[in-house]
């Protein structure tokens, strides 16, 4: 009995002692596991050129243009105030591949020569290639072609498009969505490695000339326009109108393709369990938006109003936050790098460079202190926006669209909205609200004059015969 006891008594302290063996070994097998999807997590990265938020379903928009991306975005987490930095391709990207404001990298203007993002900048890509990813890109916007140095730390750079046919119809000259999602299925086919991917897909569909393949010239047709009158029929509203049906026209088709691609990338294993997926927009576009300072126009780059820089912004972030979130807090597009950092513990902080901030306490709740975003650099325009207030300040003739230093003597006018009161900024505050405003500009002011050090100037190049007719059709040059 005595014998049996002990044996007993021995057999249950060794029973004890294996399963707290096995416990410690099953949760430092998920530590490990954990600290390896980190470490291993995708980043995809799609910009919509020109895209601005109020045409996305998922930002209020009535019409069905972004079913995709509403659906997206009802399972990730939406910023509901996200914005550019500038109203261009050339300065937005150059200020978010690097988490620098454009007045600081310099990479401002198009003609008569065009500026190169300096090789001293590090860039997202370079960062993630120094943590052993493969790196691809594939853009087809001609400020971004490589030899601007955008191509920095991508292993791929695929800015070339194929040679089109004058037989072929006019939309195939600009379509990029398709393109996109082949040059990405033939990329990914070919990796021949284990690594994670970064991914940055920028597409240009919807920026003009807006000319959707069928059927997507069809979907929304400007006589389905309820505002419209008869007598407005042959009219610029009409016109305008027109025109925004095709670009609507433009984001359902590059909605679609997103979709295609996303579904594609899942087939190689990429998705929303081992991947950051980010869909956004490096500037939005006019159309003849009211402001009481300006008589409005289409395009864009002419003005920093919020058509221009309100962009989406949807994430999705394995095991950070539940399956649907919107953000109300304000931020900009160069935070985007330091989020991507912090998520995958990379000390962003030791290149000294980046002057976005990191979302991730924001995503996680922890960081509910109000945002100051800042935006602007071409030819000493900007805004600032703090509490609701958007202070801005641009030269007094924003009716042309040049890319050019202008002269030292034009005149620069201020203004002061309301966003809460006042997003599409029809009424200017300045007048009533003077000390607001003096407060933002001194912000604004002291912001450039701390973070524009001088040996961080760009440089530039002269402009090859085959960008400026790329540019030309596009509308960027006369």
């Amino acid at each position: 009995y005595i014998f049996m006891t002990k044996t007993l008594k021995r057999l249950i302290e060794f029973s004890f002692l294996l399963l707290i063996f096995l416990a410690v070994g099953f949760f430092c097998a998920i530590i490990k596991v954990n600290a390896a999807q980190e470490k291993k997590l995708n980043i995809i990265w799609i910009v919509v050129d020109a895209l601005r938020a109020d045409h996305v379903g998922c930002y209020g928009y009535e019409r069905h243009t972004s079913p995709f991306i509403d659906e997206f975005a009802n399972k990730n987490i939406l910023f509901k105030y996200a914005f550019s930095q500038e109203s261009y391709t050339q300065a937005s990207v150059a200020s978010f591949f690097t988490s620098t404001y454009p007045w600081v990298n310099k990479v401002l203007y198009d003609e008569p020569t065009i500026d190169v993002l300096a090789s001293h900048f590090i860039t997202i890509a370079e960062i993630l290639k120094k943590a052993n990813y493969n790196t691809a890109a594939f853009v087809f916007n001609p400020h971004l072609k490589a030899k601007f140095n955008f191509g920095q730390g991508f292993d791929l750079y695929d800015y070339k498009k194929e040679r089109f046919s004058e037989s072929l119809p006019k939309y195939e000259a600009f379509e990029t969505a398709k393109k996109i999602f082949d040059k990405v299925k033939h990329y990914l086919e070919g990796i021949k490695n284990k690594h994670p991917v970064f991914l940055y897909l920028h597409y240009r569909d919807v920026h003009g000339p807006y000319i959707p393949p069928p059927p997507y010239d069809k979907v929304f047709h400007v006589s389905k326009v309820p505002a419209l009158r008869i007598e407005e029929m042959q009219t610029e509203k009409y016109e305008v109108a027109s025109m925004i049906c095709m670009y609507d026209g433009e984001i359902l088709y590059t909605d679609d393709y997103i979709k295609k691609t996303l579904r594609m990338l899942e087939e190689h294993h990429i998705n929303r369990m081992n991947s950051i997926i980010i869909i956004t927009a490096d500037h939005g576009e006019e159309f003849h938006d009211y402001h009481p300072l300006y008589p409005g126009s289409l395009g864009h780059n002419r003005t920093l109003y919020n058509e221009l820089t309100h962009v989406p912004l949807i994430m999705s972030i394995p095991g950070i936050c539940p399956e649907k979130r919107t953000i109300d807090t304000y931020v900009g597009l160069i935070d985007i790098l330091p989020t991507i950092c912090d998520i995958l513990k990379i000390d962003w902080r030791k290149y000294g460079q980046f002057q976005g901030r990191s979302l991730l306490p924001v995503i996680k709740g922890i960081d509910k202190n109000p945002s100051v975003i800042y935006g602007g650099g071409r030819y000493g325009r900007g805004f600032v926006i703090e509490d609701g207030y958007k202070y801005y300040i641009d030269t007094q003739d924003k009716t042309h669209s040049c890319k050019r230093p202008l002269n030292n003597d034009h005149i620069m006018r201020e203004e002061l909205y309301d966003l809460k009161a006042d997003f599409n900024e029809t009424k200017d505050l300045l007048s009533e609200k003077p000390t607001i405003a003096l407060k933002l500009k001194k912000k604004l002011e002291l912001l450039i004059k701390e973070s524009s050090p001088n040996t961080w100037s760009g440089k530039s190049v002269e402009l090859d015969t085959q960008t400026k007719e790329e540019l030309k059709s596009l509308g960027y040059l006369q």
